[in-house]
């Protein structure tokens, strides 16, 4: 009996001590340069989250610019009703989504980046916008792509 009640005792102080410590209540340093970069200007491109390994930055490196190049193309097509171009754009963002996908071992992770990254920059709107037109292969091709790319944070 006085055995059990020592074992809880030490039990108590080491849960006690773990919760609060001065460990626990300080901030890492890289949520304090986080918070000074968004008070920055904005029109820089967001950098991708820390929390994502060495080779989906690396993935994410090579495919990030082709991506963001491919939405500006989406948007300047469907400005200027341009078909053939539209559905080049189409296309690349396609190929770059299925590419992310197939990747060994970190596939998943760099996809649903890649999505995310359509999301933020505008091309989610497009793809859903291209739905009301009335050409029919790209209707077809954008419904393949919104197909790729809805991930859970992109169903809202």
């Amino acid at each position: 009996m006085l055995l059990s009640l020592t074992l809880l005792l030490f039990k108590l102080y080491q849960y006690f001590t773990l919760m609060f410590s001065s460990d626990r209540l300080t901030v890492p340093d890289y949520v304090s340069r986080l918070q000074r970069g968004r008070s920055g200007s904005g029109c820089e491109p967001k950098p991708v989250s820390p929390g994502l390994s060495a080779d989906v930055q690396a993935a994410l490196k090579d495919s990030l610019p082709a991506l963001r190049e491919a939405i500006r193309s989406l948007k300047s097509a469907k400005e200027n009703s341009d078909s053939d171009e539209t559905r080049r754009a189409i296309a690349e963002i396609y190929q770059l989504v299925e590419e992310a996908w197939v990747l060994p071992t970190v596939g998943r992770q760099v996809a649903e980046e890649i999505c995310n990254r359509i999301r933020l920059d505008g091309g989610l709107e497009q793809l859903l916008q291209l739905q009301q037109t009335s050409a029919v292969e790209i209707i077809y091709e954008s419904a393949k792509l919104l197909e790729q790319i809805l991930i859970s944070e992109n169903r809202y």
